[in-house]
């Protein structure tokens, strides 16, 4: 697979099968000879040990961005294309192109799909600290979060409304829009991009001043 990346270099990175016992997973990228004008694949290093290929045709290929180019979520790929080739004889470096994808170009959105979903926060608890103020505290369980998302309903079983969020690493939120004389309950989850934890424990508070 061969792609312009927004630091204007064509990268590329690839399976390489020509020793079947040995296949490789690498990344690199395209210098042009300055005497003959032909392009040229440099290997720069391997790709991530998680790289595979799977039987029904699926070749997976980790590699960190800062390896080709640091692209980047709102930016474009261009001239992202395909190749298959092969090796032309016993002449290691000469190849033969055999199918061809045609370049395109790509919109990067970014890398959330490739995010583990960020573990539930765990340990919640509510109390009515001081006039007007709910405080909450909670376990923070995951290492991936971006933010923590507070909900509060005056229901246990339904109604919650998200009325906060706070950033990763934080385990703790003071609510000071509560009423006197009301039980409201309050759940947390983490985030991280589209990701989403499960809900931590429910925790209860009348609000008594």
């Amino acid at each position: 697979m061969l792609f312009k990346a927004p630091d204007g270099i064509t990268h590329f990175v690839e399976m390489n099968t020509f020793d079947p016992s040995a296949i490789k997973y690498r990344y690199g990228h395209i210098e042009v000879d300055a005497t003959t004008g032909v392009n040229n694949n440099v290997n720069d290093g391997n790709a991530d040990p998680a790289s595979n290929f799977k039987p029904d045709g699926t070749i997976t290929l980790v590699i960190g961005n800062d390896k080709v180019g640091n692209p980047a979520a709102g930016q474009s790929l261009v001239a992202v294309k395909g190749e298959v080739r092969v090796l032309v004889g016993a002449t290691a470096g000469l190849l033969a192109l055999v199918d061809d994808t045609g370049a395109g170009s790509y919109s990067i959105v970014g890398n959330d799909f490739c995010a583990p979903k960020p573990a539930a926060p765990t340990g919640l608890i509510a109390a009515n600290t001081s006039r007007g103020v709910v405080t909450l505290n909670w376990k923070d369980k995951s290492d991936n979060e971006q933010s923590f998302l507070i909900e509060r309903s005056t229901s246990v079983d339904s109604g919650y409304v998200q009325i906060a969020s706070v950033n990763a690493g934080v385990t703790s939120y003071a609510d000071s829009t509560v009423v006197k004389k009301v039980i409201y309950y309050y759940r947390v989850r983490a985030a991280n991009g589209n990701f989403k934890s499960l809900y931590s424990n429910v925790a209860s508070v009348n609000v008594k001043k």
